[in-house]
Order: structure tokens, then C-alpha cells, then sequence
């Protein structure tokens, strides 16, 4: 009996490495119609990788029938299996046998599904769709889509947003509105918030309530346009018709003026004047002139050039309203045709156009401008939600930004957008827009070029030796002035010597167009208030959405040479090449006020130091030290005056009779 036993219990003992083997080969499953690899990698608690890695797979290409392993050899015999002792059985202790072991397989834990995609090259919303699990239908539902038009680098959602958002520690509303996918200004209309205050806890709605009677009163008129215009210091009729949307002659026809002369106080009509006399002619249709709009002319006769949307930017109509004025079914016109611009009394009251947004009741001292700005679409919004928010058609939107369709406006991209900003009156000019001297500072002889940045007209920019900053293109200051037409250019700050790319920040027409770690900038807003002052910068120094916010030109240079009227001795830390501090021919830029700029160069060997004591006699409150060396120099009404031993990145140029859009970051 005990030799039976015993032969028993090897038995057993020989059995257990061969139960455990089975249990511990490794799980596999077979794919089955509709899967992905994605789906089964997600079902099994792993990454796409690691699939492809266990089953040695170069794609994510995968056939039904096909047996897939889930889980590695080397975690699966002790990982997954515990070893459960069964209550022993009462039993003589000769004949006792061996407790029974329970083998129980662990599930291993599933991570969490992601929630969202970002686009890669050659997807499409079917083969996302296959890849997530998700209907073309519902990923359009999910994101707004009314196509299947997107975007390289879009994210798209893969769950319903949430509705609502607890406020953290730390919160404010720019980084909920990242967080989010919304705006600040939508996160304030949507919560009826009046500035930026928050409570920890707070819960803020991050969609609009049920049936809102705003959207069904869309067509509404809004409120009236101003109908005249008091012409202020630097104003042409140029800038004016810009400004209220009108083109030079029909403000001279409408004021019966014979050329382009006005002064400042002169009131400028911006409407036609009530048809009366035609009223009193007809007698039968006096009830109706009442009704007639008197913002437009009754016609208007399609010259070169013109669109429907830039008609209706000058008329102030909308493309559908001009479309059914017309009855055009498209948006094909021809030269010469006469368009119509008002119907019968009742409809065009019903339609009336929507104006341009004006700031309403402006602070004492400050007037309102016209700025351009890019800013990203969020996850809800279209090309309808960021026109009205604008004050736009859409139609208007898409010419503004050159896109073939409204189609094209999609979350995440950055579109640029008008908006009427209240800023302070310029003072009165008290010198020429820009000047250039050359004088002999303790004894140093340098070229200065002063800059009065009360000018409207005056537009300090950086100038670019091509269609935007190339890798390997770089240019003398000669040929910056030359191609740019700008009245003065100086160099701009340091840049790598082989691919020309700039050390700094720059910010041209309120875009960002290359950032790096120099920490202090001339930066200057649209309406032309100029500061020296550091960004902001964000994770592993890049600069943040928020950085430069409100500024239409920044140009990242240093060290500081001059700070509050004092020269300075001490720099910051990113300054360590020694060729900044040798002696060397120097550029420099400064301010002896918020509007009044200074572009210095000379050719004398300098130190640092001695470039910030001739920065502070040419009475410099605060000076940046550009690059210098053999890139110094500055140029003239497109001639050099010191010309660049060569070439350079990019330079700071002065423009003065500037008329364009004006930019905001």
C-alpha cells in the first residue's frame, strides 16, 4: 500500500511542471470579421506595439482566421495563475494523498480607451473609423463634420464631450479653454461670466443651454451702424474707407468731395441721405420711403476684380442676401453688370445686413480699431459659430483667410479673424515718421535712425530675404532694404550661421514664426505702443498660446545694455558665446519712450558695455544689443549706410506709409 502510494505521489510530482506548462502557454485569440488590431489590442490590455511586437507584425494589416498571441511566454507561468490549496481530506496518514492544487488565471487589467485621434498622413475618416471601432457617422456626429473633410494634425473626438467642467487649484479660464477645446470668450457667454474670476469647485457649463432664443433669432437686425464718422489726426479717406467699409469714391460722393482733402474735426456722412425730394415727386409711394435702408445706393455697377463677398463688404450685404436680391441661383458675376441692392420695402427690412461689429461706448481717451488676429477653432466651432462670434459671413471669413470653401475651416486650425479693439488715441506726431543721423556720441561715430511711433502710418516689422524664414537663406541689409522697399532696415538678432535660423522669438503680423531662448524682446502692438520686456515661456521653453498675446511685432534679442536709464553690467545666463562680449562693430535697438524707437549702428569696435554707455547718451531709457560683427548694418531708402559683411537671417525694417491690416497676436 505505501509503494502504491508512494509511485501515487510521483506521479503527481511529475504530473505538475507539465499542468503548469499548459497553463502557462502563452493565450492567443482568432481574429474574427470586423476586428482590428487596434480593438483586440485594446480588449487585451495592451498597446498596438506590443501586439505587433508578441506576434511579430510590421503593419497593423491583419486577416480574419488569423491566430493572434496576447500575452508573452515570460509573464504567463507566474503571473497569471495562483495556486489555491483545496481543504485537505480527512484520511489514514499512510494512505494521505497530496492536497489537490486550484489553478486560477488572472485577468489582466484593461487600460483605458483614448479619447481622442490625432490625423496622420493618408488617413481617412473610413480607415480612423475601422481603426477605432467607430461608424463614419458617428465620428462625424462626435465632431461637428458635415463632410468627410479633415485635416493633417486635427484631432478628432472619440467620445461625446463632456458638458460641464469642475474648476481645479491652479485653473484659470485660458487653461480650462485648452483643456476643453474652447475659447474664453465662449467659456464667458456660455457661463454669463464678466471677467476671469473662479471659485475651486465651480462648475462652468461647456455647452450652451437647451433651445437657446438667440439661435432663432439669428436673423435679427443687430444694432444700427454709425452713420457718420468724425475725422481724426492721421486719418486719409484711404483709412477711413477701410475702416467703415466703404471705397474712397462713394465717401467723396456721398460728402461731395472733389478730391481726397479733409480735416480733422470734419464730419464725414457714411449713409446717403433720406431720398425726401423722391419721396415728394411720387406721391402715390410716400408710404413706402420710410422703409427704403439708407445705408446703400440703390445699384451698384460689378467692376474688375469684384466677388460677391467683396461687394457685400462694400455695401454692407451679405452674399445670400445680394444672391436673392438678384436671383442668382451661384456666385458667378460679370464686369459691368448692374446688381441690385434693395427689394421691396418689407423684405429688406426683414434682411437687413449684418454690420461689421463696433466697440460700443469707448473708454474716455480711446478710439476703436480695426485688428486682425489668428485664433484656433475649437472642437465645436464651424465656419457659422466663428462668423457671427466675429461679426462676419462666413462667406466673408473664408476670403479673409483664402481658402476655397468654408469647408476648410476645421478644430485646430488657427484662421484669422477681424475685430474692432478699443486703444488709446495716439498722441500728436512730434517729429518726422522716421529720420536718419549720423553724430559722434563720446566720440563714437554711429548711424541713428529714430522712429516717432505716433505716426498711424509707421509699421516696424522684421524683414525676410524670402516668402517666409527658409532654412539656409539669409541676405545682406542692402538686399533686405531693397526687396522689403522698407525707408530704414537694420540687422536683426543672432541666428545659426549655417541654416540662418533665428536664435529668438519673432512674431511678424501677429503670427509666431520661429521661437528660442533668448528671454527679452522689443515687442510692439498694433496700434504702435512699443515695450522691451521677456515672454513668457511654457514646457522645455517653448512659448506658450498666451506668450506676446496683444503684440503685432516681436524680435527676441539681447542681452539687455540699458534698463530704466541705467547701464547695465550683468547679463543673463543664455549669453555665454564670448564672441558676444569681445570687441566688435555693434547694432542695437532701444527706446527713450513708448513711442519713440531707436535703430543704431556703427562699425567702431565695441564692448558690450561701451554699446549700452552710447545707447544711453542718444537717450536710450531701454536697449537691446543686436547682432553685430560681421552682421551689423543698417540701410537707407534701400541703399546701405553700413552695409552687413554678410548675410544675415532677417532685419528690422521701417515702413511709413503703411496702410494695410493691422495684426494682433
Amino acid at each position: 500500500m505505501v509503494g502504491r502510494m508512494r509511485c501515487l505521489f510521483l506521479s503527481f510530482i511529475l504530473l505538475l511542471p507539465s499542468a503548469a506548462s499548459a497553463l502557462a502557454a502563452p493565450q492567443t485569440v482568432v481574429v474574427r470579421p470586423g476586428q482590428t488590431l487596434y480593438r483586440i489590442a485594446l480588449q487585451n490590455g495592451l498597446s498596438v506595439a506590443e501586439l505587433q511586437r508578441l506576434n511579430g507584425l510590421h503593419s497593423t494589416t491583419i486577416e480574419v482566421g488569423q491566430v493572434l498571441r496576447v500575452t508573452p511566454l515570460v509573464k504567463l507561468s507566474p503571473a497569471p495563475v495562483k495556486l489555491v490549496p483545496a481543504k485537505p481530506v480527512p484520511a489514514p496518514p499512510v494512505a494521505a494523498k497530496p492536497a489537490p492544487v486550484k489553478l486560477v488565471p488572472v485577468k489582466p487589467a484593461l487600460k483605458p480607451a483614448p479619447t481622442t485621434y490625432t490625423v496622420r498622413r493618408g488617413d481617412t475618416l473610413t480607415s480612423i473609423g475601422k481603426f477605432v471601432g467607430l461608424r463614419v457617422e458617428q465620428l462625424q456626429r462626435l465632431n461637428g463634420l458635415k463632410g468627410n473633410t479633415i485635416a493633417v494634425g486635427q484631432v478628432l473626438r472619440l467620445t461625446a464631450p463632456p458638458t460641464t467642467y469642475r474648476v481645479q487649484p491652479g485653473d484659470t479660464l485660458p487653461k480650462i479653454g485648452v483643456k476643453v477645446g474652447l475659447r474664453v470668450e465662449q467659456l464667458r457667454r456660455i457661463n454669463g461670466l464678466t471677467g476671469d474670476a473662479l471659485q475651486i469647485g465651480q462648475v462652468l457649463r461647456l455647452t450652451a443651454p437647451p433651445a437657446p432664443t438667440v439661435v432663432a433669432k439669428a436673423p435679427v437686425r443687430p444694432a444700427q451702424p454709425p452713420t457718420t464718422y468724425t475725422v481724426r489726426r492721421g486719418d486719409t479717406l484711404t483709412s477711413i474707407g477701410k475702416f467703415v467699409g466703404l471705397r474712397v469714391e462713394q465717401l467723396q460722393r456721398l460728402n461731395g468731395l472733389k478730391d481726397n482733402t479733409i480735416a480733422v474735426g470734419q464730419v464725414l456722412r457714411l449713409t446717403a441721405p433720406k431720398p425726401v425730394v423722391a419721396a415728394a415727386a411720387r406721391p402715390a409711394p410716400v408710404q413706402a420711403a420710410p422703409a427704403k435702408p439708407a445705408a446703400a445706393p440703390g445699384t451698384y455697377v460689378v467692376v474688375p476684380g469684384d466677388t460677391l463677398a467683396k461687394i457685400g463688404v462694400k455695401v454692407g450685404l451679405r452674399v445670400e442676401q445680394l444672391q436673392r436680391l438678384n436671383g442668382l441661383s451661384g456666385t458667378t458675376i460679370e464686369v459691368g453688370q448692374v446688381l441690385k441692392l434693395r427689394g421691396p420695402a418689407v423684405s429688406v427690412v426683414a434682411a437687413a445686413p449684418a454690420p461689421a461689429r463696433v466697440v460700443p461706448s469707448l473708454p474716455p481717451g480711446t478710439e476703436a480699431r480695426l485688428i486682425h488676429r489668428y485664433v484656433r477653432v475649437g472642437l465645436r466651432d464651424n465656419a457659422r459659430t466663428l462668423a457671427q462670434t466675429y461679426g462676419v459671413t462666413p462667406e466673408q471669413l473664408r476670403e479673409l483667410n483664402g481658402f476655397g470653401s468654408t469647408g476648410y475651416i476645421l478644430p485646430g486650425m488657427r484662421v484669422l479673424v477681424p475685430q474692432q479693439v478699443a486703444v488709446p488715441v495716439p498722441p500728436r506726431p512730434v517729429a518726422a515718421p522716421v529720420t536718419l543721423q549720423q553724430v559722434t556720441p563720446l566720440g563714437i561715430p554711429v548711424q541713428v535712425v529714430r522712429v516717432d511711433l505716433r505716426w498711424r502710418s509707421v509699421l516696424v516689422t522684421p524683414v525676410l530675404p524670402g516668402e517666409g524664414l527658409k532654412r539656409g537663406s539669409g541676405a545682406t541689409v542692402s538686399a533686405l532694404a531693397a526687396r522689403s522697399g522698407a525707408r530704414a532696415v537694420v540687422n536683426g538678432s543672432y541666428f545659426h550661421p549655417g541654416t540662418y535660423a533665428p536664435a529668438g522669438d519673432i512674431v511678424m503680423h501677429g503670427r509666431l514664426l520661429t521661437w528660442g531662448r533668448i528671454p527679452s524682446a522689443l515687442a510692439i502692438t498694433p496700434d504702435n505702443r512699443a515695450e522691451i520686456r521677456e515672454g513668457g515661456t511654457g514646457l522645455l521653453g517653448r512659448v506658450l498660446d498666451t506668450s506676446w498675446a496683444g503684440m503685432e511685432t516681436v524680435i527676441a534679442t539681447g542681452p539687455e545694455i540699458v534698463r530704466d536709464g541705467v547701464v547695465q553690467n550683468r547679463y543673463s545666463s543664455v549669453f555665454r558665446d564670448p564672441a558676444v562680449f569681445g570687441q566688435a562693430a555693434r547694432s542695437a535697438i532701444g527706446l527713450a519712450g513708448p513711442r519713440d524707437l531707436l535703430l543704431v549702428t556703427t562699425h567702431a569696435k565695441l564692448s558690450v558695455g561701451q554699446m549700452g554707455q552710447v545707447m544711453q547718451a542718444l537717450g536710450a531709457r531701454d536697449a537691446l544689443l543686436l547682432d553685430g560683427g560681421s552682421s551689423a548694418g543698417m540701410a537707407w531708402n534701400g541703399a546701405a549706410v553700413l552695409n552687413s559683411v554678410r548675410k544675415v537671417s532677417y532685419g528690422i525694417g521701417v515702413f511709413t506709409d503703411y496702410d494695410g491690416k493691422r495684426y494682433s497676436r
